[in-house]
């Protein structure tokens, strides 16, 4: 999980404007991450809701969900835009979190809630 290290960088075929945030992850819970550059970044945005997707969701994306829910932030699993290396380990993941750390949602779900979303 070091910059520059073969599988640290952002998939080439993200969509990445100039105006997006980016902050590199060195741990499997992004709040981990030295200096906390996340949770500042978070409390300077406003952000009160977070929606989580990545991988492998038995690791980072459950450690990142547990630490968010910890720090008092409304937390998304985004489960069909998670992985993990079994089937089994995806869904035993995703029913930890939707028992005890986040709302588990399909992203089909998660359009359709920021769409009706009062603007």
């Amino acid at each position: 999980m070091t910059a520059g290290a073969p599988g640290h960088g952002l998939y080439a075929a993200m969509d990445v404007a100039a105006g997006d945030l980016v902050l590199d992850k060195h741990r499997y819970g992004a709040f981990s991450c030295p200096c906390g550059a996340l949770p500042r970044a978070l409390e300077r945005l406003g952000v009160a809701m977070l929606v989580i997707a990545g991988t492998l969701t038995n690791v980072c994306v459950e450690s990142t969900a547990r630490e968010a829910n910890m720090a008092g932030y409304k937390v998304v699993v985004a489960a069909d835009a998670t992985a993990a290396v079994t089937d089994a380990e995806h869904n035993a993941a995703l029913l930890n979190l939707r028992l005890n750390f986040a709302d588990v949602r399909r992203t089909r779900e998660l359009l359709r809630m920021i769409e009706a979303a009062p603007r």
